[in-house]
């Protein structure tokens, strides 16, 4: 099989700042990708103006499994990714292309979309107030911290946002919605303007805009705690949507041994996907969070 290579475009103005928006480094997160492309029409319309920096769209960071409609080929792309020096199979090849792109960005937007129902959400890095300042920036009112830390791996959580952190930039992930939500495409689609804006690298149409959801006392910002993997069959014990809050104790999920999981706090289920494969990440959990007020009480 021929290497298929991930789809990059560049505009260049000036030379920084060098703004990364990524789509479909899962190939069934599609919603990315249909916004990258209104906002390349609404380029050629004129409606959309670069005037400094450089953007680069990738708007088609796993290729292959997005014309086969697959979240990977070989391995999930978005987990332990840096440069193989002996690439082994499909996506070790991707992040080979992609790491260098990533690692001269000041700042990326990664476009993803998640299975269950649910609202949209921002993934967020360490604390640190330039990269809270540009997730807050988004269009976006539900923030999650802590990916990294609920890992017993941290290399293994080590995806777009975490590789291109390794290099000082700012990088957020910003889960648009479900995969099958048409508003998925209008949350990618705005947060690429309000990208654009907040960085001043385009003159945008200001009838483009849609009001952005953000109020700060309406923020809801989840520290996440824990990864649950399908080690066996098993079933949730109910139809969980992302974001759903839950009391500790309450019932999860159950294996077709008979074990229980069970809530390990107050807290919420986070991208719950039901009829994932066995050995698989089944769902996240995440407890509720005061980052926003920790980072301004840190500030000197």
């Amino acid at each position: 099989m021929a290497f298929k290579p991930p789809k990059i475009i560049q505009h260049t103005v000036t030379g920084s700042p060098h703004l990364v928006i990524a789509a479909a480094v899962h190939g069934n997160e599609k919603c990315g990708i249909e916004a990258i492309r209104r906002v390349r029409v609404l380029q050629r319309q004129g409606r959309i103006r670069f005037v400094t920096g450089t953007v680069t769209f990738i708007s088609e960071a796993n290729p292959l499994a997005v014309e086969r409609n697959v979240r990977f080929i070989d391995r999930n792309l978005n987990r332990g990714l840096y440069p193989k020096d002996n690439p082994q199979c499909y996506e070790d090849h991707l992040g080979n292309a992609l790491c260098p792109v990533f690692a001269r960005a000041c700042a990326l937007l990664d476009l993803h979309s998640f299975t269950a129902p649910g609202d949209a959400f921002i993934f967020l890095g360490p604390p640190r107030k330039a990269e809270a300042d540009f997730a807050r920036a988004l269009g976006v009112r539900n923030f999650v911290h802590g990916w990294q830390d609920s890992y017993k791996d941290a290399l293994e959580a080590q995806g777009t946002t975490e590789y291109t952190r390794l290099f000082g930039g700012l990088a957020v992930t910003l889960e648009c919605g479900s995969h099958q939500d048409p508003e998925a495409v209008e949350v990618a689609f705005q947060a690429i303007l309000n990208a654009l804006d907040y960085f001043g690298i385009a003159e945008i149409d200001p009838d483009l805009f849609a009001p952005r959801p953000v109020a700060y006392g309406t923020e809801q910002t989840v520290r996440m705690t824990d990864v649950f993997y399908k080690e066996e069959e098993g079933r949730f014990a109910q139809p969980w949507k992302n974001m759903s809050p839950v009391k500790k104790g309450d019932l999860l999920a159950v294996f077709s041994s008979g074990r229980q999981i069970l809530a390990p706090d107050n807290g919420f289920v986070l991208m719950p996907v039901e009829h994932e494969k066995t050995g698989a990440e089944w769902f996240h959990f995440g407890v509720k969070s005061d980052f926003f007020k920790q980072l301004e009480l840190s500030k000197p």
